[in-house]
Parts: C-alpha cells; structure tokens; sequence
C-alpha cells in the first residue's frame, strides 16, 4: 500500500482537504478507520508523569491497576513511544505477557527476547537465554550510549511468582554490568490481591522490585475529562493526520464545518455525558475507553459525508452513535 506521507506533504495540507480525489484515497488508511490511533488522555498523561519520573530517577516498581476495556494497553504503548522520545539514551522496550498458564522458569525470558526482537532457538535453555537478553540490553544501550533499561509489561496480572522471580534474575544480571533497569506495570486490579499474598509469603524482593508504587487506573470519570479527550480530536497536537500536516481529525472529516462553523467535537461533550448517563449510570471508576473511541468512531464515520459550512451533530446523531457502541446495552444480539 503507498505511504500517506509519499501522497502528501506538509505544505499541500490545505489543498488535500479540497481535493476530493486525495481525500477518498486516504480515508480507509484513516487511523479513526483502522483504529489504530492513540489520544492523550488525563489517565494516560498522569501515568506518563510518574513513569517517566521513576525513569529519571532511577527508580523501579510502578504498577497502574484497573479493570479491563479502561485503556491500559493503549496507555503502555503511548508510554513506551514517549519514553523512547524523552529518554533516547535508554533502552526502551514493552512486553505483552499472554493469559496462559505456566510453569516453565523460561517464559519470562523468551517473551522478553521476543520484545526486544532479538532471535533464540527454540533449544535454548534458562541460562543461554538469561545471557541472550544481557548481551542484547548491554548492546543496545552502548548504541544509544546509556546506560538503562526500561521494560514497559503489559498484562503483568499474567505474571506468576516464577516469572517475577525471572525478571529479578534480569534485573541482578544487568546490575552486574552497571545497567539500571526500570519497570512500569499495568494490569488487572485482581494483581492486587496476589502482591497482598506476596506480602504474607514474605517476598520482599518482589515487592521491592515491582510494587513500590501501586496506583489506580481509571477511564473517563467526567464530563471535563470527556471535553478533554474529545479536544484532542479537534488539535493537531493530539491528532494530526496525515504524518506532518496540521490536519486533525475533526477537520479531515468536517473540513467545511471546522473552518467556517467553529464546529469541533469537544462542543457536544456534554451532550454525550448527558446521553451516556440517561443509558446507564457511569461507574465510579469511569467510562470505558473503548466506548468513547467507538462513539466518535460512529459519529465521525456515519455523518462526515454530510459535511456543510453548518453542519452540526443531532441529539439524534448522538444517540445513534451511542447506540451502536453497545453502551447500556442490556440484552445483546445473540447471532447463533
């Protein structure tokens, strides 16, 4: 498929919106389209300051704990993109750990090289690859002339007793060559319960280690923090696209509407409050982000080809949108 950035530069961001021809052509590559855009949100942006201050410190052991569909995953990807930007003389990596059983004491070590995308045959042993993964660290940080490791886990609920006590290994084999590694967790709020039981079976090294700091993880708990995720929809800064343009994702889709009727997506974030809650009472620990992603979704999709100098969304295109993100929904459709 041909890269957006070879169709246009920075300089033809105006012309694309008129070009009608472009703009068809880039519409299925649209990151809303494919779902493959992460916002800035104020869960992700105070997960990022405490991350990042434990990386400029030095520091290991934050966990962010919360229930599924609130954004975790999304959040340890931005994080790991921006720690990369922030910290370019660390060695950065994210590692997902799969729901599967395990007793085996190198499944920490093969999912880590697997993260790190460096190579082992499948033969290999503990040891080989506990010194794979320290000669791969050891490498990459004299390239980026530093001397730290960041590992970004993901799912770290899916993480046992055996597995935390690999990563300690990890830890003591890159102490030894003077490399600091820093660990930043999300998870399930269910890990917690399992760090109460590590304090009871009196492993103080794992604690230490990953669990120094436990914070919760919340999804979009006001109609504030709404009008702030949707802003980011309407600036350039927390959504342009094409790479390079100024182009946001509200004025991609409603370029007449944007430019000469101030329309921006922010505006109806009461609207969408207000509707969500008339559906069903949000929960303390705040709306799903997957639900905010597919109302815009459904409100950008269904009604851009209406675009108008007054175009402006309906209560009713609100609760279409709503609607079809399965928010309230009590009895689901049951395709057998």
């Amino acid at each position: 498929m041909e890269d957006s950035q070879s169709i246009i530069l920075t300089a033809e961001a105006e012309s694309l919106l008129r070009d009608e021809t472009q703009r068809a052509r880039l519409l299925s590559m649209h990151p809303l389209q494919m779902g493959t855009y992460i916002i800035p949100t104020p869960m992700i942006m105070t997960c990022y300051e405490e991350a990042s201050s434990r990386v400029a410190d030095q520091r290991t052991g934050t966990l962010f704990a919360g229930e599924s569909r609130l954004g975790k995953t999304y959040t340890a990807r931005w994080c790991k993109s921006q720690l990369i930007e922030d910290f370019p003389q660390c060695a950065v990596t994210a590692m997902f750990v799969p729901a599967v059983e395990s007793t085996s004491n190198e499944r920490v070590h093969r999912l880590l090289l697997d993260a790190i995308g460096h190579p082992y045959p499948q033969s290999a042993r503990q040891p080989r690859l506990l010194k794979m993964i320290i000669s791969a660290v050891i490498s990459r940080c004299a390239q980026l002339g530093g001397h730290q490791f960041v590992l970004v886990i993901d799912e770290a609920n899916n993480l046992g007793k055996l597995d935390f006590h690999q990563l300690i290994a990890i830890q003591n084999g890159l102490d030894e060559q003077q490399i600091k590694m820093t660990s930043v967790l999300f998870g399930l709020t269910k890990l917690k319960a399992r760090i109460s039981q590590f304090r009871e079976d009196e492993e103080d090294q794992i604690i230490a280690r990953f669990f120094r700091s436990v914070d919760p993880f919340y999804g979009c708990r006001s109609v504030e923090e709404l009008h702030y995720i949707l802003s980011q929809y309407d600036s350039p800064q927390g959504s342009a696209w094409p790479d390079g343009t100024n182009i946001c994702f509200t004025r991609f889709y409603f370029p007449l509407a944007y430019v000469h009727n101030g329309f921006r997506l922010s505006n109806y974030a009461s609207s969408i409050w207000e509707t969500l809650e008339s559906r069903q009472k949000i929960p303390i620990i705040g709306l799903q982000m997957e639900i905010v992603a597919l109302v815009v979704r459904h409100l950008f999709l269904d009604n851009f080809k209406r675009d108008s100098p007054c175009f402006a969304f309906t209560p009713q295109d609100i609760d279409a949108a709503i609607e079809k993100s399965d928010y309230g929904n009590q009895n689901p459709k049951l395709n057998l």
